[in-house]
């Protein structure tokens, strides 16, 4: 189970990134991500889904179904490292503004 949480923890978490990474500087509410990377991230959960429904994959990869509780803590986590680099980016914007001052 450990494993499971962990390969779907890296997937959703590089997928955060993903999205953060549009702007260094500004934050993803006022740079939305364009429209290509969101259809791309939709495609990587929708991939996701699909395969771990297979056996055979789930098998290879050494995976099992993940748990609703299992998912909740990814997500959870997800959002935790997606907020802070939000308040990174927040924090950089500040001392930017200082400096200029």
């Amino acid at each position: 189970m450990a494993r499971t949480e962990i390969f779907f923890l890296f997937i959703i978490v590089e997928l955060a990134v993903a999205m953060n990474f549009r702007s260094l500087r500004f934050s993803v509410f006022k740079v939305p991500p364009h429209r290509w990377l969101i259809l791309a991230i939709l495609y990587e959960v929708i991939l996701v889904s699909i395969l771990v429904q297979i056996p055979s994959v789930r098998e290879s990869f050494g995976i099992l179904k993940p748990t609703a509780s299992g998912l909740a803590i990814i997500l959870a986590f997800s959002l935790f490292v997606f907020m802070a680099m939000e308040a990174v980016k927040a924090f950089l914007r500040r001392k930017l503004a200082q400096k200029r001052r």
